[in-house]
């Protein structure tokens, strides 16, 4: 079975959430270089979008800061091989919250200090996605593509 036909099937009939997460822009545009691919959102408000990514999988601003700080799409054989840990300190993520959480437009100013202040607490206690060894490591090997 090609690999096309494979991915149309699995899509259409039995709707996995995990699998529908992974195809991305593929589901339109039915090219092999789409899986895995999405539409980069604005990021003006995106204090008061939440949860975050394609998948709502990170909770706060830092979840999804420390997600790139270790280059968590590493061994993941869709994203491009040359993804990098950003190797960024707990001070320069802080002030990355703080620029994004700049962009909130004024008529979210309350909304956004709410759920600043929601979002820090988490910080504060939770941050499953942190990993600073990693941040400032080598980096691993990535595994291939499964077949289709």
């Amino acid at each position: 079975m090609s690999w096309r036909r494979e991915i149309c099937r699995m899509s259409t009939r039995r709707r996995s959430p995990a699998i529908l997460s992974v195809l991305g822009r593929f589901l339109l545009t039915k090219k092999q270089s789409d899986i895995a691919a999405f539409k980069t959102p604005d990021l003006r408000n995106v204090l008061v979008t939440g949860p975050y990514f394609h998948d709502g999988s990170m909770q706060t601003l830092w979840d999804a800061l420390d997600h790139y700080n270790k280059g968590d799409g590493i061994s993941d054989p869709w994203l491009d091989e040359d993804m990098q840990p950003l190797a960024l300190t707990e001070s320069e993520i802080d002030d990355l919250v703080a620029l994004l959480v700049s962009l909130t437009s004024p008529q979210y100013k309350e909304l956004g200090d709410q759920e600043y202040a929601r979002q820090l607490a988490i910080a504060k206690v939770s941050r499953p996605q942190r990993d600073t060894a990693r941040a400032f490591g080598s980096k691993p090997k990535q595994p291939p593509p499964p077949p289709l």
